[in-house]
């Protein structure tokens, strides 16, 4: 089982188009595990305020797991999404602070340094043109490759322990 990423919204990288091959890069795959990405995703649907169109909300004040609904029909604004992995880098307490764009970029350069063509990069990252690509992908060797797995180990760090909490 997994969950798929379709999207349909006017932005600069997707021009509202249902053609299923764009975006086709987003999915989670179930695990089996308490802590399945699809089982979550689940279950924050089943929680998700029904009244709103949209995906990210803002929680209730308060909530049991008995409460069939978690959210406010109250979307989470752009700037809260915006510094979302400064404030994670805050309270994981890392040596530095990491944006959003650090995060989606370590993941581009990885990939085309493991040797990922840049066709099916372009897909997870939701870049339209290949081209687009050459200023995260270059040489990664001595000091650059280090801090990248650096940043690499870090993060994986930081969603370990997410998911033992």
């Amino acid at each position: 089982m997994y969950v798929r990423k379709l999207t349909t919204e006017l932005t600069k990288n997707h021009q509202g188009t249902t053609n299923e091959t764009e975006g086709s890069g987003g999915m989670m795959y179930a695990t089996g595990t308490d802590r399945c990405p699809v089982k979550s995703f689940v279950k924050y649907l089943k929680k998700h305020n029904n009244a709103s169109n949209r995906l990210f909300l803002h929680p209730k004040n308060s909530f049991s797991e008995q409460d069939d609904m978690w959210f406010r029909n109250e979307p989470i604004g752009q700037n809260t999404i915006k510094v979302f992995m400064k404030n994670l880098s805050k309270s994981a307490k890392l040596s530095r602070e990491y944006t959003n764009h650090c995060i989606r970029s370590t993941c581009i350069t990885l990939l085309d340094y493991s040797g990922f063509q840049s066709r099916h990069i372009k897909t997870i990252s939701g870049h339209r043109n290949e081209a687009s690509l050459s200023s995260y992908c270059y040489d990664t060797s001595g000091k650059c490759y280090t801090q990248i797995f650096n940043i690499h180990c870090a993060i994986a760090k930081i969603l370990i322990q997410l998911f033992k909490e």
